[in-house]
């Protein structure tokens, strides 16, 4: 049989049959990468715009109740519906999210304070991939009033807004514990004082540490001192802000007095006199600060005096061979700035760098 050379010429080669072959699986797999990725973009839409609903219904629940609610289920459980359905967090996980993540958490701090956590799997617009958190402050990574996590020893630090400064709430507590009859050294190992030389009271009240080793042997004030990275030691002047804007709120007074509003509101001895810090301690820390009275460790011979009667805080100032201080006293009103030699043992308490 005569096959004529066109029908030749117009079949397919198999090299020519495998490259369509190739082609159609290309475009069917860019296809199906296109719509995962528009859903995936769509699932994270969704979770920002549910964040949105959710802070508008606990907005108007504070202006309702001077109060942010204790659980989400009070927005639709009263006598009053501030919103019909708490939306769950779209399924799948989209990104590097992770199962436990793609959910919507709420935490309440407190009645002016609240945050909420959620994680996506792509920018949306000015947020960004990853865990996030909502509060009424708006929407990001990190902001003050969240616990700070310290990636040297993973310990975690409360945090607080007192006027244009972020402050701990927490002493630090980071380092190797050694005993008060020894000088902390400069041996690249961070050391730490104990009260009584017992760990668990650094659990609560943080490390004692000598100025030195506070300030890793430097003598500028702001430096990379003991506080985790992007926080410092604070200044004189840091402290000076701080109570120019306690001293501008009237909440934070007593009879214009400051101390009561920046120590904590329990663990000091009882004054009988109004407006000292151990007088009426329910009504302590309305900014928040949360002073523990720590103690202090002595210089010379490292026995441990004060507990529950003083807090001393290290600033990063130097004042000659001595260097700055402040202290908190139950029988106080104020708080008192103070000089004392370097090797004395005080609290550290860290602010944020701008």
């Amino acid at each position: 049989m005569f096959i004529s050379k066109n029908k030749i010429q117009s079949a397919f080669t198999l090299m020519e049959l495998l490259l369509v072959i190739f082609i159609i699986g290309l475009l069917i797999t860019t296809s199906v990468f296109s719509v995962q990725n528009y859903r995936s973009k769509s699932r994270d839409v969704e979770r920002v715009n549910d964040i949105y609903l959710i802070q508008m219904a606990l907005e108007e629940y504070y202006n309702k109740n001077n109060s942010y609610p204790a659980t989400l289920t009070e927005l639709n459980t009263g006598t009053e519906t501030y919103l019909t359905e708490i939306p769950l967090a779209p399924v799948p996980v989209d990104g590097d999210c992770t199962e436990g993540e793609n959910n919507y958490e709420y935490q309440f701090y407190g009645k002016n304070f609240y945050t909420i956590s959620f994680c996506l799997g792509s920018d949306v617009k000015e947020i960004s991939a990853g865990k996030n958190f909502a509060s009424h402050h708006g929407i990001g990574k990190w902001f003050c009033g969240l616990d700070f996590v310290d990636d040297r020893d993973e310990q975690s630090y409360s945090t607080v807004q007192i006027g244009s400064q972020c402050w701990m709430q927490e002493n630090m507590n980071i380092g190797e514990m050694i005993l008060g009859s020894e000088d902390q050294s400069n041996n690249s190992v961070i050391e730490k004082y104990c009260y009584d030389n017992q760990e668990t009271n650094c659990d609560i009240y943080g490390g004692l540490y000598q100025w030195n080793e506070a300030m890793n042997y430097v003598e500028t004030p702001e430096a990379q001192d003991i506080c985790p990275d992007g926080w410092h030691i604070p200044t004189v002047n840091d402290w000076q802000t701080l109570t120019i804007t306690v001293s501008a709120n009237p909440n934070y007074l007593c009879n214009g007095h400051n101390g009561k509003s920046l120590a904590s509101s329990y663990d000091w001895i009882v004054s009988t006199i109004t407006c000292e810090v151990g007088n009426n301690q329910s009504t302590n820390n309305a900014t928040g600060f949360n002073a523990l009275p720590a103690g202090y460790r002595l210089y010379p011979g490292g026995a441990f005096t004060n507990r529950r009667s003083n807090a001393y805080f290290w600033l990063s100032s130097p004042s000659g061979t001595d260097a700055d201080c402040h202290q908190l006293g139950y029988n106080s009103p104020e708080v008192n700035p103070y000089t004392y030699n370097r090797a004395y043992g005080f609290s550290v308490r860290c602010l944020k760098t701008d």
